[in-house]
């Protein structure tokens, strides 16, 4: 019996064997990874300095901003810092209504959720939407397990983002200087939906006209509204990964929504399940290895790295594997100012992924996207 699950995971093995042999073959292609390597090694390094709480935050922002030129990455890191400040701003402004009402706090998750996913999914500006609803989320559910610790929270996470976004940027613009002259970066394509306004959600045929990515937004806003009543359920108090989870496994452009459906909402629940689970694997077997050794805790950090950079760019179709192998290696490795001395935040991240995609599912199972759109060739 075949399942959009077992469907995505089928192509996997062979996949990354694919990847494996190209990693062997050509030398090449270790010029991303090693890019991406010195910015987390250097945001370690400069958030360590400044004795932050959670140096991960500054180590995933020098990764994620890394694009493959100069005029991609610098772009993406402004993106990436407007959102995280608006974001902020909003969470902490509805802090303290929120973190007192569990109902308040849904209907505020299904708020911003849909929004967010809505203007991520047709907006050119898509990663600032992105950073914007994952931040706000962050935000308030800090707000909601410690209220008194939201504005250290807040704050923090904007000084972790700045440090591994300009540092990205600058290890970025360096290997720019020692590129050969190539093409400008691809513009932005012109969004395939509107942009989101109340005057448009009450007009009919604009909300027939846009019904499949309505209804996806509104799929992720359900999933994430309801966390709140599976934390009180389950007891559950590290709750940030579970939010962001069931919000990132929903952002996609406009046209895989309308012309995939359900398939490509599966596999990215499968994509970041998997990926996470090895590279948190993969941390926890060489956590011991480094010890309290410096040295080694470098390498051990850069040899993970590499590794998830190199499935991301490559091009068995593993992309977000990749990226989300990187996100759990870097959790697991990256804790305090120094080498990590326990498996915890690993565990809690794995955890929390599983209930964000179980949540997820759930939603979709209930609510089913209906059957893809065929077209024909005119």
């Amino acid at each position: 019996m075949s399942s959009p699950a077992l469907d995505a995971l089928r192509p996997i093995p062979s996949a990354l064997w694919q990847e494996t042999r190209a990693l062997a073959a050509d030398l090449s292609t270790w010029r991303e990874p090693v890019k991406a390597v010195l910015a987390v090694l250097l945001a370690t390094a400069v958030s360590c300095a400044f004795h932050l709480e959670d140096n991960a935050w500054a180590a995933l922002s020098g990764f994620l901003v890394m694009r493959t030129s100069f005029g991609e990455s610098a772009p993406r890191g402004g993106q990436r810092m407007l959102g995280t400040l608006a974001g902020a701003a909003l969470g902490f402004g509805l802090a303290r209504y929120t973190s007192a009402s569990v109902p308040l706090l849904m209907v505020t998750f299904v708020v911003v959720t849909f929004v967010c996913v809505y203007q991520s999914t047709v907006s050119v500006a898509s990663y600032a939407w992105v950073l914007f609803g994952v931040t706000a989320a962050m935000v308030m559910t800090a707000a909601f397990a410690s209220p008194a610790d939201t504005i250290d929270f807040a704050s923090t996470r904007i000084a972790e983002v700045g440090i591994g976004t300009l540092c990205g940027i600058v290890v970025s613009g360096l290997f720019e200087l020692f590129r050969q002259p190539s093409a400008p970066p691809p513009q932005p394509l012109p969004s395939p939906g509107s942009r989101l306004t109340l005057r448009r959600l009450l007009d009919e045929n604009w909300r027939r006209d846009h019904a499949a990515i309505l209804a996806h937004a509104s799929r992720a806003a359900i999933a994430v509204g309801s966390l709140p009543l599976v934390w009180r359920a389950f007891s559950i108090t590290d709750i940030s990964a579970t939010a962001v989870t069931s919000f990132i496994v929903m952002i996609m452009p406009a046209t895989v929504v309308e012309q995939e459906g359900i398939a490509a909402i599966y596999q990215r629940a499968v994509y970041r399940v998997l990926g996470c689970v090895m590279g948190g694997l993969l941390a926890l077997l060489l956590l011991p290895l480094a010890g309290d050794s410096l040295p080694l805790y470098g390498l051990t950090l850069a040899l993970g790295v590499g590794i998830g950079v190199h499935i991301q760019g490559g091009r068995s179709g593993l992309s977000y594997v990749g990226t989300q192998f990187c996100f759990a290696f870097i959790v697991t490795l990256v804790q305090g100012p120094g080498p990590a001395t326990s498996i915890t935040p690993g565990f809690q991240r794995l955890v929390g992924i599983a209930i964000g995609c179980l949540v997820l599912g759930a939603v979709v199972v209930v609510w089913p996207p209906p059957p893809v759109r065929t077209r024909r060739a005119a």
